[in-house]
């Protein structure tokens, strides 16, 4: 307030009349009490917004754990699903990789019966292509020889 005194004192000394320098120090005055915080004031709204605050904080962190424990148990469940594809697929596998190896077995033992009846039917046409020459190069050795007993003679 001394502050005020000393505004009024100065307009007095620089000759404002007394009602116009009361007005401005009355203006003055109002406005610091009603515009201007003071120290209390902040201070006590400084409190408020630290409540306001903690209260905020102490919210938001229990959100985030929870936000935290939600992600947690969506993982743990992605997980056992990941896991249990993970399973029937490789049960999937050993099945059809069993099922393959059976199949390659009757092939290479249905392979091998076709080979070894092949290979027996070639050694019995060879065995007829032989016989057959055989047949051919003696009647061909029979008809010379009469052909050549038969000029022998003419001669």
């Amino acid at each position: 307030m001394n502050a005020l005194y000393s505004l009024y004192d100065a307009l007095i000394g620089i000759h404002v009349p007394s009602d116009p320098a009361r007005a401005v120090v009355d203006a003055m005055e109002h406005d610091m009490m009603t515009a201007l915080a003071t120290k209390a004031d902040l201070a006590a709204t400084q409190l408020l917004l630290q409540q306001q605050l903690d209260a905020t904080g102490a919210a938001l962190k229990q959100d985030i754990d929870a936000l935290r424990n939600e992600v947690k148990h969506e993982i743990n469940g992605v997980t056992r699903n990941a896991d249990g594809v993970h399973s029937g697929l490789r049960q999937y596998i050993d099945a059809v990789r069993t099922e393959l190896k059976q199949e390659i077995d009757a092939l290479r033992t249905e392979l091998h019966q076709q080979i070894g009846g092949l290979r027996t039917e070639f050694k019995l046409e060879m065995e007829l292509l032989r016989w057959s020459m055989t047949d051919r190069l003696g009647s061909m050795l029979v008809v010379g020889l009469g052909v050549l007993f038969a000029a022998l003679e003419l001669t």
